[in-house]
């Protein structure tokens, strides 16, 4: 537990709730600009975490680094990961509704053909061309 007060970035926020700077000409989330500027760059595989779970925070004492599977691990210890009480409709892993979601989709789909495909058309936009440009 920390002993200190959060500093918090301010700027508006991403949809994850960080706040996000410049640093170099690039666009990172200001909690690892905080660490960079006070600990150096941060090694390949590793991320910034937060000891006090405030995603503003750029106090450099509540910042350490670690793992993807060592910030989950961290995630569930603390009890901020999704539940179904937060998520009614996710259960152990697996949408209760899926069945029921994708056959609305399909149905959608099929109601909304010919505008879909005019905007695809429109906008050249294929699932192959989506999938390029996104990796």
């Amino acid at each position: 537990m920390t002993t200190t007060v959060c500093v918090e970035a301010t700027g508006a926020t991403n949809n994850s709730g960080y706040v996000s700077t410049r640093l170099d000409g690039k666009r990172i989330g200001a909690h690892r600009a905080a660490y960079i500027k006070a600990f150096g760059e941060i090694p390949l595989g590793q991320y910034v975490l937060h000891k006090c779970d405030n995603r503003k925070c750029i106090n450099t004492e509540h910042l350490f680094l670690g793992t993807q599977a060592e910030n989950i691990q961290d995630m569930v210890a603390k009890g901020r990961q999704a539940t179904e009480e937060l998520l009614p409709q996710w259960k152990g892993g697996v949408w209760k509704d899926k069945e029921q979601r994708l056959a609305k989709m399909k149905a959608y789909y099929a109601l909304n053909r010919e505008r879909i495909q005019a905007q695809q058309k429109e906008y050249r936009l294929t699932y192959k061309r989506k999938k390029k440009e996104i990796t």
